[in-house]
């Protein structure tokens, strides 16, 4: 068994011991958020977005599971997925517009989306975002995650 496939089988047996030990409902976050008018250089620099996504995720409150997987596309552009033991996380960039698209979605109520979507907005310095959040249980309610930063 390879040593990323026994990381993922431990996550998921450390999340299924939470879920019963805690009795955890059935109720995710889901924080996606639209990043524009990014600075060129940090939107460019693939290296950089994955070692800041992969800080920000810690600052949650979720447990990432590494490695990341990324795809880097030519001339420009990057896609990169984390597993959490939560969920996961995601980043799919466009230079060529200046913007990203991210999302974090984490099982339970334990994490907190608000230093992750900082840390990016700090990283790409722009204050152009769009931000929807969503609360998943057996049905999808949209909160303002506007009142939240206030």
């Amino acid at each position: 068994m390879t040593k990323v496939r026994a990381a993922f089988l431990l996550s998921l047996l450390f999340a299924f011991q939470l879920t019963a030990e805690n009795g955890y409902e059935l109720k995710g976050n889901h924080f996606l958020a639209t990043y524009r008018d990014c600075d060129a250089s940090a939107i460019s620099d693939s290296n950089k977005i994955e070692a800041v996504m992969e800080e920000a995720i810690r600052k949650t409150g979720a447990t990432f599971v590494p490695p990341s997987r990324r795809l880097d596309f030519h001339p420009q552009g990057v896609t990169i997925l984390f597993l959490l033991t939560e969920s996961h996380a995601s980043i799919h960039t466009y230079p060529e517009h200046q913007a990203c698209f991210v999302d974090l979605f984490t099982c339970g109520d334990h994490t907190d989306w608000k230093p992750f979507y900082e840390d990016l907005k700090n990283y790409f310095k722009t204050e152009n975002t769009t931000l929807t959040l969503l609360e998943r249980t057996d049905e999808v309610k949209i909160l303002d995650p506007y009142k939240s930063l206030k």
